[in-house]
């Protein structure tokens, strides 16, 4: 799940009404197309503030060494992330009486 204000490939395809394919193959050789924030290398996924795309749809354009604009939600932890936390005692011995 992707926060709303994050768009990947094909949410910027949809945004800027091109087929995924072709955004894929041109997005980092489209003069004055948006760095992404995150996962700009070859075989990374990536990641652009909704905003930035509006912008780069509406006629803004942007220079080849310029910085990247991150989404406010990149602030913030995702919900889904996997951290390893242990298990407290009582919750391993419910789980236990429980039968699982």
């Amino acid at each position: 799940m992707i926060a709303p204000d994050v768009l990947d490939l094909h949410g910027a395809a949809d945004e800027l009404g091109v087929t995924y394919d072709w955004l894929q193959r041109n997005w980092r050789t489209e003069p004055g197309f948006p760095p992404p924030y995150k996962g700009g290398r070859p075989g990374q996924r990536p990641l652009w503030a909704r905003g930035v795309i509006a912008d780069y749809k509406l006629g803004k354009r942007w220079a080849v060494g310029a910085s990247a604009v991150v989404a406010h939600s990149a602030a913030f932890p995702v919900a889904n992330d996997l951290v390893p936390t242990p298990a407290s005692p009582d919750v391993d011995a419910l789980l236990a009486a429980a039968g699982g």
